[in-house]
């Protein structure tokens, strides 16, 4: 079983490229739904958040206020270290256990791992044996961030921004995706990509 990683900043459209790997046949684990998993009501994560911040980031149903806390620890670095120091070990334990899974249920098959702040967080995944980064024009990355979290232009940058630069990504990447065009270029490229790999450890 070969896995790759798959990341880039956001609005750069690593989503869409994880959904045309699975269409060629690619299993996904995407760290971001993982996230989710590990704050679910009731659970370890959840506890920790809540005993960290307090019931203010938290909707009345019992859910995690995910935009509320966002938005705090986006100007907060101290508190976005926390919140990190929470997630990303159960974030690394549900990777792993889902990875056994794989491993046992499908050996033959490729597996791109969506780790979207891959680089940022310095999170170790020694399970990767290469690195696919997605990258598209800033302009077409902030208009996608606009689109996708309605809100204002101003907001979108400081996103991106946030984020290492998308050149510095590329250059640690074994693999790029320039992703500036349409829905059918973005499958060419990871079809070229998905050919390579697979036929590199076929």
């Amino acid at each position: 079983m070969t896995v790759v990683g798959l990341t880039g900043s956001i609005g750069s459209g690593k989503s869409a490229a994880a959904h045309c790997f699975q269409a060629l046949g690619a299993e996904i684990i995407d760290t971001d739904i993982l996230a989710r998993q590990v704050v679910a009501p009731e659970t370890s994560g959840w506890k920790e958040i809540y005993a960290a911040f307090g019931s203010d980031f938290f909707l009345p149903g019992g859910d995690l206020d995910r935009k509320k806390l966002a938005q705090l620890i986006f100007g907060d670095p101290e508190k976005k270290l926390k919140l990190e120091a929470i997630l990303h070990p159960k974030i690394r334990d549900c990777f792993k256990l889902q990875l056994t899974e794989l491993r046992e249920q499908k050996p033959d098959t490729l597996i791109i791992a969506v780790i979207p702040l891959l680089f940022e967080t310095g999170s170790r995944y020694a399970e990767l044996e290469k690195i696919i980064c997605v990258v598209a024009d800033e302009e077409i990355c902030i208009r996608r961030i606009m689109s996708r979290d309605n809100c204002e232009r101003a907001v979108a940058e400081r996103k991106l921004l946030s984020q290492l630069p998308q050149r510095e990504k590329a250059n640690r990447s074994d693999f790029v995706i320039e992703n500036n065009g349409t829905l059918e270029d973005l499958q060419l490229a990871v079809q070229a990509i998905y050919i390579s790999i697979t036929r590199d450890h076929g």
